[in-house]
C-alpha cells in the first residue's frame, strides 16, 4: 500500500467587509381590481436621487438693539438648503440656564419665559435649493442681558458636518411709565388713512414713533370712551399730569 500525504500552503484569514446597512422603503400598491387576460409588460423609466442634506445661515451671530420692556423686537434671517434633497431642521436654544439645549416647541415655551424668546418656524422642512425665513421674537418684561445660542439640528448630516449655531446677545431697558396700548404708530396710521405726518394743526413734525389712540364712531353726538393701562415698572413713586 502506498500512501502520500500532501501539505497545504497557509493562507491568512481575510479582513472582514464592513458593509453598510440597506434601508428598502417599498411604496404600497393601489387598491385595484385586476381584469383577466389584460395584463402586458410596460417599460418604464426610473431615475433616482441620494445626497446628504447641507444648510446653511445667512449669520452667525445675532446682536439685538435695546428692547424696552413690554416691547417686542424681531430680527429675520434665512435657512437655505444647498443640497439635492429635502433637509428637515428643529431649532433649540443652548443657554447657561438650562443643562442642555431646549427645543423650540409650542409646549415648553414655559421654558423661556426668563428669556423672553419665540422663534418661528420652530421646526420644518426646507425643499433642494430652496431657503426658508426665520424671525427670531425677543419680548422681554423684566430688566434681562440675553447671553444664548440658537443651535439647528438638521436630520442626516454628514458624518464631518455640525449643528448649525448662532450666538445670541440682547438687552432689555426699563422705561419710566409703558402705555399697554395696542402697538400702532402714527406712520403706520398716515399711511393707512393717506395722511401725513407734518399737518398744519402741528406747529412741528410729529414724531413717527408717535403712539397712537384710535377711536371708531358713527354719526354725531355719540360719546366714545377708550380705556387703558399706564404701568409703572420701577420701584419709584411718581406723579403725573397729562397736556
Amino acid at each position: 500500500a502506498h500512501s502520500s500525504t500532501h501539505l497545504l500552503p497557509h493562507v491568512p484569514p481575510s479582513p472582514v467587509a464592513v458593509r453598510r446597512k440597506r434601508i428598502t422603503e417599498v411604496e404600497k400598491e393601489p387598491s385595484y381590481q385586476e381584469i383577466p387576460n389584460s395584463s402586458r409588460q410596460i417599460e418604464m423609466f426610473l431615475t433616482a436621487l441620494a445626497d446628504l442634506p447641507k444648510v446653511e445661515s445667512s449669520v452667525t451671530s445675532i446682536s439685538l438693539k435695546d428692547t424696552m420692556m413690554f416691547q417686542s423686537r424681531k430680527y429675520t434671517f434665512e435657512l437655505r438648503n444647498v443640497s439635492q434633497v429635502t433637509a428637515h431642521f428643529e431649532w433649540f436654544l443652548e443657554s447657561d440656564m438650562f443643562p442642555e439645549a431646549v427645543p423650540f416647541e409650542q409646549d415648553q415655551v414655559e421654558d423661556f419665559e426668563n428669556l423672553y424668546l419665540s422663534i418661528t418656524p420652530a421646526t420644518g422642512d426646507i425643499p433642494p435649493q430652496e431657503h426658508v425665513n426665520v424671525t427670531l421674537k425677543f419680548s422681554p418684561i423684566d430688566v434681562i442681558q440675553l447671553q444664548a445660542s440658537l443651535l439647528a439640528r438638521i436630520k442626516n448630516l454628514p458624518p464631518a458636518a455640525s449643528d448649525i449655531k448662532v450666538t445670541l446677545a440682547g438687552e432689555s431697558v426699563m422705561p419710566y411709565c409703558h402705555f399697554d396700548i395696542p402697538t400702532v404708530s402714527y406712520s403706520q396710521l398716515a399711511n393707512t388713512l393717506d395722511i401725513k405726518t407734518s399737518t398744519a394743526s402741528y406747529s412741528t413734525p410729529l414724531n413717527p414713533a408717535t403712539r397712537v389712540l384710535t377711536f371708531e364712531t358713527c354719526g354725531v353726538g355719540v360719546k366714545v370712551m377708550r380705556s387703558f393701562h399706564v404701568i409703572n415698572p420701577t420701584n419709584l413713586t411718581y406723579e403725573f399730569v397729562w397736556q
